[in-house]
């Protein structure tokens, strides 16, 4: 199997132009290193320097080679902070694809902690709490689909806000200074699950200064989780916590 890299797929995929072996072999020299001699490139492809000359400045005029790019160290020009980002690879069904806040809280999570809550912990009904429990799933599966289908909620109000102010220029509307706009976007808890046996671990940053980022994994015979937050004593007991309910 012939190795390959995003620029020589892209330019198999548009067909804009007929590309042959040694123009392939060109382009993964180049992407390697924008900066060898077409003598290199010559001697490594077994072609004179002249038609080699000629294919790389075709390439360039039909656009296959858009620029040459440089990589800087950035910890030799005091740029050396990294930034870790979160892209989703899912599948999304609407225009470019979206991602979309999935809330776990609902009236059938309300009722499950109530019940734990009001029950000790031997005079829990298994068979009570299951149900809840598959109440819980039910609606959270729904609130999934929503998203994925681009129909959730939070990101449509985002939408709504960035269109007004910067690109219609109005006035902020009251809605987006009220109370609950302001509370439903503090979230305290930011959770994912990375649940594949071939992933070993994986976390998620806080998104507000008081809050905690969750990475857990439920799986057929372990279940753990990832915790990460700003503040190192509330750190402790909320680790403690779920360690607790763990071991419950």
């Amino acid at each position: 199997m012939k190795s390959s890299t995003p620029l020589v797929d892209s330019a198999i995929a548009q067909q804009s132009i007929s590309l042959d072996e040694k123009d392939l072999a060109i382009l993964r020299l180049l992407q390697g290193n924008a900066r060898i001699t077409v003598k290199e490139i010559a001697d490594q492809i077994h072609l004179s320097t002249t038609p080699v000359h000629e294919r790389i400045k075709r390439l360039e005029s039909n656009g296959v080679i858009k620029q040459y790019a440089t990589l800087i160290d950035g910890t030799k020009v005091k740029k050396g902070l990294m930034v870790i980002c979160y892209v989703s690879l899912n599948q999304h069904s609407k225009q470019s694809g979206r991602t979309e806040t999935i809330r776990p809280v609902t009236q059938a999570t309300n009722k499950l902690a109530q019940y734990m809550a009001d029950k000790k912990t031997e005079a829990i009904d298994p068979n009570e709490m299951l149900k809840l429990m598959k109440d819980c799933t039910k609606s959270h599966n729904v609130l999934v689909k929503e998203g994925a289908m681009g129909e959730g909620f939070d990101r449509h109000l985002f939408a709504m806000k960035y269109h007004a102010v910067n690109r219609k220029k109005q006035t902020l509307p009251e809605f987006y200074n009220s109370h609950a706009y302001k509370f439903i976007n503090h979230n305290i808890l930011s959770t994912s699950t990375l649940a594949y046996p071939t992933i070993l671990t994986g976390g998620f940053a806080p998104v507000v200064p008081d809050g905690f980022g969750v990475g857990y994994r439920i799986l057929d015979n372990s279940l753990g989780a990832c915790i990460s937050s700003y503040n190192g004593n509330d750190l402790k007991l909320f680790v403690d916590s779920l360690e607790e309910t763990y071991d419950r």
